[in-house]
């Protein structure tokens, strides 16, 4: 029995054997070369700022589509942030009208409707109680105005003052000539919840007795904006009411506004308050079109994973951006494998404020831990990390009346430096770094919304990764 030859391999389907080959080789020099890069950090820190201005820099930009939804998003960020002052201003007890940078005879003009209220009251009923029953109703009258004050730490000495002298005088106890809001906070903060309740229970009596006051103009506006709901944002061709740009416009230059957002770190508000605040007029208008700046300012919070992809420097770049908020971060995990490089936000301008999430925890220290368990996570051992020192604008502007030992004790350079106190937080991140001799990581301070500035670090950025790249796989 002899063995039968093989059969002869037909050449269709060895061309085809062939191009598969060739395919697969292709296939895997794309991947060798293909850079995938992981945006991560934690909610706020203006991840989604930065990749915006990777598809400006090296994108298409934005569609039509995209552009409406950012414009309805806008519009919402707007009237979301006045709302949000104006519950501030309910909750901190700061009267409109207040400013604690004024003389004191200013705060004293503010006590005209109180001392009118008080005179009405006293002209109502004194005729009608005798001398011994005027004093004493005038006693519980007084003390009715501290009720409520104890969140403002005014001590026993304050509150005899102010039972036994009462009205404007009332605030020259607490305060010599003026009410500075840098050097002495606490002291106009009792000021500001003193005058809210003296206001509120003098105006009560005037109600009682002779009718409602006028309505101001920023109670109007107040009622106004307060009552709007814009959940579902704005449709295409849909604009705002025509009165509310003023109606926000006076809110915004309400004095006691002002002040309420010096201490916004103390309540949850986006970081575009006053750039929109500033821009309320042709935001508000009819046919309003969102302008580059508008939409690097536009916050809507990511919960999901996106992809986007990039040519730079003839090399595909995926850029995965994935929500920071506690509740986003279990699904950063299933991205981790095959990443190339890390880029890492972290906002240093939010030292001072609480998490979102949970209000006895520091941003920073949150992000600090974030970028902890990034850095020395085991499949990122010899993964650099871009390490973003973002809002620096904002941090720049807030560390004039804020100094970070106030929340950082252990800080001990100086108050005043920008550069001390930023090098403060970076060497805290490098100092997170288990790999050091297995990885490294690059700091680089920025403005996300400067589009001159990110671009520089953009370019400084992208050429670096690819270097790193090329470099590993022996193709530099």
């Amino acid at each position: 029995m002899g063995c039968v030859s093989s059969a002869q391999v037909e050449p269709r389907v060895s061309a085809t054997h062939k191009a598969i080959e060739r395919q697969i080789r292709r296939d895997k020099k794309e991947m060798e070369t293909h850079i995938k890069v992981l945006l991560l950090g934690p909610g706020e820190s203006g991840k989604s700022t930065i990749l915006k201005q990777f598809r400006y820099l090296y994108g298409n930009g934005f569609s039509d589509i995209e552009i409406q939804v950012f414009r309805s998003a806008i519009v919402v960020n707007l009237i979301t942030c006045i709302q949000t002052l104006i519950t501030a201003m309910e909750n901190l007890k700061i009267p409109y009208g207040f400013d604690p940078s004024l003389p004191l005879e200013n705060l004293e003009a503010m006590l005209t409707l109180e001392n009118e209220a008080e005179r009405r009251q006293t002209n109502a009923t004194t005729t009608l109680l005798p001398t011994d029953q005027q004093e004493s109703q005038h006693q519980q009258q007084s003390t009715s105005m501290l009720s409520g004050l104890s969140s403002a730490s005014v001590s026993s000495e304050d509150e005899d003052a102010i039972v036994s002298k009462g009205s404007a005088s009332e605030v020259k106890e607490l305060s010599s000539t003026s009410l500075p809001s840098t050097e002495n906070g606490n002291r106009s903060k009792q000021c500001a919840c003193l005058i809210a309740q003296c206001a509120r229970a003098r105006y009560e009596a005037i109600k009682r007795t002779e009718g409602p006051l006028p309505e101001n103009p920023v109670s109007k506006a107040v009622a106004r904006v307060k009552g709007m709901n814009l959940i579902f944002g704005l449709q295409r061709e849909e604009s705002l009411p025509p009165d509310i740009a003023e109606c926000v416009s006076v809110i915004w230059n309400d004095p006691g506004v002002q002040y309420c957002y010096t201490r916004s770190n103390e309540f949850q508000l986006i970081d575009c308050c006053k750039y929109l605040a500033d821009n309320a007029s042709r935001i508000c208008a009819p046919g309003y079109a969102p302008v580059d700046d508008d939409i690097l300012q536009a916050r809507i919070m990511t919960t999901a994973v996106a992809e986007h992809n990039f040519i730079i420097q003839h090399q595909k770049f995926s850029i995965f951006d994935v929500g920071g908020q506690r509740s986003q971060r279990k699904k950063w995990a299933a991205y981790f494998d095959g990443c190339s490089a890390i880029i890492f936000v972290i906002a240093i301008s939010c030292y001072d404020q609480l998490c979102f999430e949970d209000y006895s925890t520091n941003r920073m220290v949150e992000a600090l831990n974030v970028f902890g368990s990034i850095c020395n996570h085991p499949l990122f051992k010899k993964t650099d990390i871009i390490l973003f020192i973002n809002k620096m604008d904002l941090f720049t502007i807030k560390l004039a009346t804020k100094p970070i030992r106030e929340f950082f004790s252990d800080y001990t350079g100086d108050a005043t430096s920008v550069e001390e106190n930023a090098a403060y937080f970076v060497n805290r991140c490098i100092s997170l770094n288990k790999y050091p001799n297995d990885k490294d990581i690059y700091p680089h301070f920025t403005s996300a919304t400067d589009t001159k500035q990110i671009t520089k670090v953009l370019i400084t950025v992208a050429h670096c990764i690819l270097s790193k790249i090329l470099k590993d796989i022996d193709l530099l």
